[in-house]
């Protein structure tokens, strides 16, 4: 699967270890990635594509999404993961 807008991603490395994001933009290697709390829609944070890894989830980015949304669809997701068993870490 290739990296899409809209698609939810778990950053494998770093202080934000196992931190869900969701993909803002795209730019050659590197991927800018929001969660709506620490790095909002306005401000996304820029990783390596190496760093990440894709999960099935996909956010819907044709409505205008809050960071204060985002941030609760996220934390959806991580609880549904969670709650499955399935660990992407």
């Amino acid at each position: 699967m290739d990296f899409i807008k809209g698609l939810v991603v778990i950053s494998k490395t770093g202080r934000d270890e196992g931190q869900f994001y969701m993909v803002v933009r795209i730019e050659d290697e590197f991927i800018w990635v929001a969660d709506g709390k620490r790095k909002k829609m306005s401000d996304p944070k820029r990783k390596n594509i190496k760093h990440l890894l894709i999960t099935s989830e996909k956010v819907d980015t044709s409505v205008d999404t809050t960071n204060k949304q985002l941030s609760l669809m996220l934390n959806d997701i991580r609880l549904k993961t969670q709650k499955e068993g399935r660990s992407y870490v």
